[in-house]
């Protein structure tokens, strides 16, 4: 359901961005601190996975450093999220928004930002409007 991933790099432009998407379509894009650790990844969490996750939902997430370090798991055995985390680093054959990473990606190189506040609007607005 949710994967972090460091967005493509547009003429020295640079934006991390995070996001979640469930099974019925419903999904959260959230602009991400330009350094991410565990503490930073938790508070990306806040503002993301629980607008849409639920009692009935699991948390995906592949093995970067602070998905799985000690902290953010404590974090997240605190909060009572389900979580499936022994997952390889960007496989699109087991987490879903791999798929849609790729096809943002694309969507984006064809709009050519020229501004972090550019490249972030066109991440958004084309995260949102992809099909699934």
């Amino acid at each position: 359901m949710n994967h972090v991933v460091q967005t493509k790099k547009y003429g020295g432009l640079h934006i991390i961005v995070w996001g979640t998407i469930k099974g019925d379509g419903s999904r959260i894009l959230v602009r991400c601190p330009r350094r991410l650790n565990s503490t930073a990844y938790q508070n990306v969490l806040v503002a993301g996975l629980f607008q849409v996750y639920d009692s009935n939902s699991i948390f995906v997430q592949d093995n970067a450093p602070y998905h799985k370090s000690e902290l953010t798991m404590k974090y997240l055995e605190k909060k009572h999220i389900c979580i499936l985390s022994d997952l390889p680093h960007q496989s699109p054959d087991i987490n879903i928004i791999e798929n849609l990473w790729s096809i943002l990606k694309s969507k984006v190189d064809k709009r050519s930002p020229k501004s972090t506040s550019e490249l972030w609007k066109s991440i958004e607005e084309k995260f949102y409007s992809i099909s699934l």
